[in-house]
C-alpha cells in the first residue's frame, strides 16, 4: 500500500518533470536574440566576454549608462558564453535556470502548506501561463525570470517553508 502510493507520487513528479523540461527547453534557440532589453544584455554579456572585465558594464566598447541593474545576470550569462560559446542558449540559459528553481519552490511550497495535489497542479499551473513561459520572462534573456525567482525565495524564507 505504502510503496504503491510512493510510486504514484513518484510517476507523477516523472511526468511534471518531463512537462517543466519540455515546457522550458522547447524552441529555447530557436527565435533570434529580441531587439529589446534582451539584445542589450547579451551585448553586455558578450563584451564581458571579450575584456573580461566583469564591472562595469561596457556597450560598444564605452561603459553602459543603460542599464544600471545589478549585473547578476549578466554575469551568469558571461559564464554560459565561457562554457557554452555565444549562441542563443547562453544567453537564455540564466532565464531557464531560474523558471526551473521557481517550478521547484512553488511545487515545494504547495506540498509543505498543503498537499501533494496542490503542489503538483501550482507548478502545472505556473508552466501553462503564457505571459510566464513565452518572450519576456523564461524564453528570453531578459532579468525577469531571475527577478521572480529571487523574489519567491524571498517571500518563501519569511514564510519558512
Amino acid at each position: 500500500m505504502l510503496l504503491n502510493k510512493i510510486l504514484r507520487k513518484f510517476d507523477i513528479l516523472a511526468i511534471i518533470g518531463i512537462f517543466v523540461f519540455i515546457s522550458v527547453f522547447y524552441n529555447i534557440s530557436g527565435p533570434s536574440i529580441y531587439m529589446w532589453d534582451e539584445a542589450v544584455y547579451a551585448n553586455n554579456a558578450l563584451e564581458m566576454s571579450q575584456n573580461n572585465k566583469l564591472l562595469p558594464l561596457y556597450t560598444d566598447g564605452k561603459i553602459s549608462e543603460y542599464n544600471v541593474k545589478p549585473p547578476l545576470v549578466i554575469w551568469m550569462q558571461y559564464v554560459a558564453i565561457k562554457i557554452l560559446g555565444i549562441n542563443e542558449l547562453s544567453i537564455r540559459l540564466p532565464s531557464v535556470l531560474a523558471g526551473i528553481l521557481t517550478c521547484f519552490i512553488i511545487g515545494l511550497f504547495g506540498i509543505r502548506n498543503f498537499n501533494f495535489q496542490i503542489g503538483a497542479i501550482s507548478i502545472l499551473i505556473l508552466l501553462t501561463i503564457r505571459g510566464y513561459v513565452k518572450i519576456h520572462v523564461l524564453h528570453s534573456g531578459d532579468l525577469d525570470a531571475t527577478l521572480i525567482f529571487l523574489q519567491l525565495l524571498t517571500f518563501c524564507s519569511f514564510c519558512k517553508i
